[in-house]
């Protein structure tokens, strides 16, 4: 590390991050980064900042690079503060040096100062990076999981659907369908709270297909599902330019995941995929039984990448998200130590309010695996999961910390949109 230097942007530096990616990534350097882009994706992505922005130098040339993006996810216990890692480079003639390894630890450093309790990034399973990842304390959560099919097989699954008609999106829809995002969010975790300018930026001036990239929107790209005068859903699909023979659904959405309006869009879907002579349809789903029923002729196949995260600040996540605040049902009394990994905290759970007391002495003490706590946090496995895999001591009941639990983290599975990714 003689000779680096660490440090944050400052203006005039997109043009050495830009080179740099396109030097490491093929999707960058296809893409046409250029640093007027780079600065681009700072006005269309609100959590991206300057000071997110990690660089490590060596005689004044970037050779190394980490983006943090600000991300506001959901969990059973609330909406959650995120570091999203992304963008990790380094130079090909300066790998082996653990360059980004520093950076992420700095950066890691830096958001557990500022109050994140958490850091998430998404990558490719059983590769370099996830073994770096893992020595950084991430632990995998998920993998990627998407769904394909064949014209011929989509097409066998199309029926008419009365009363819900399909239209091309008009500004004046938006204020329905960021409504109806929000209510629907709240069964999934994962799922982030989009502000206007993320809808605005993404979807309306242009379309966002996966996290930094995006192509203008054309004519047919984002449509809205109606039921007489009232909006009900809405679809964004297109063909992209990697991709001419797949239509890709990047969003589907609709009032409380209605069967009916879920149907009307997917007959537009498959409709507009053999209008423009697309082969094949893809689109990553929500994982509820009814788009199960209405996509049943996809086959669900499981992807190479991965979700992670890292678990910052025990105490700074139940403490911002718990604090003391009402259940949504009734618990049975807990007096509980939890310790994730290292970290530890203690709850006070009561009827249906919860609230953090370090003062407490426990009737259980839990021990639970980072690996088991982020996967619980983000719908992966139930409590009852959770606490197979935890040292457990108590002079309760099982089913008593059981119960209790269950109430502080409701199941609730994981999705988040290609254009939410980070």
């Amino acid at each position: 590390m003689c000779g680096s230097t660490i440090r944050t942007y400052e203006p005039g530096d997109e043009e050495g991050i830009a080179s740099l990616l396109r030097t490491c990534f093929d999707t960058f350097r296809n893409y046409g980064l250029d640093g007027e882009r780079w600065l681009e994706y700072l006005r269309i992505n609100p959590g991206m900042k300057p000071e997110g922005a990690y660089i490590l130098e060596e005689e004044g040339r970037i050779v190394s690079h980490v983006q943090v993006v600000e991300k506001d996810l959901r969990t059973p216990l609330g909406v959650v503060k995120v570091a999203g890692i992304a963008n990790v480079s380094t130079h090909p003639d300066f790998r082996g040096r653990g360059y980004a390894s520093t950076l992420l630890r700095r950066a890691l450093k830096d958001y557990k100062d500022k109050g994140f309790p958490l850091s998430g990034l998404f990558t490719g399973f059983a590769s370099g990076p996830q073994r770096i990842y893992r020595r950084l304390g991430f632990t995998d959560v998920t993998l990627d999981r998407y769904h394909l099919a064949p014209m011929m097989d989509a097409e066998k699954f199309a029926s008419s659907v009365k009363y819900i008609s399909v239209s091309e999106f008009v500004d004046q829809n938006l204020k329905a369908i960021a409504s109806i995002y929000k209510d629907v969010g709240a069964m999934f975790s994962g799922w982030p709270p989009r502000s206007e300018v993320e809808w605005q930026e993404k979807f309306v001036k242009r379309l966002a297909y996966h996290s930094f990239f995006c192509i203008p929107r054309s004519e047919g790209d984002f449509m809205v599902a109606k039921e007489g005068d009232d909006v009900v859903g809405y679809v964004v699909g297109m063909r992209l330019p990697q991709e001419r023979e797949t239509y890709n659904v990047l969003e589907i959405v609709c009032d409380r995941c209605r069967v009916d309006v879920l149907q009307a869009l997917y007959n537009w879907i498959v409709n507009r995929a053999k209008d423009i002579g697309c082969k094949a349809i893809r689109s990553i789903l929500p994982p509820h039984a009814n788009y199960e029923r209405v996509f049943k002729g996809f086959a669900s196949i499981v992807g190479r990448g991965v979700f992670m995260i890292a678990l910052l600040n025990l105490k700074d996540l139940l403490g911002s998200t718990v604090g003391k605040r009402q259940l949504a049902e009734y618990a049975p009394s807990l007096r509980m130590k939890l310790t994730v990994g290292e970290q530890e905290i203690k709850l006070n759970i009561k009827g249906n309010e919860v609230e953090v007391d370090e003062n407490i002495p426990p009737d259980a003490e839990v021990q639970m695996p980072p690996e088991t706590f982020n996967k619980l946090l983000f719908g992966i496995i139930d409590v009852k999961e959770a606490l197979l895999d935890s040292a457990v001591k108590s002079l309760c009941s099982l089913n008593t910390i059981r119960s209790a639990l269950n109430v502080l983290f409701p199941t609730t599975p994981p999705h988040i949109w290609p254009a939410d990714h980070w």
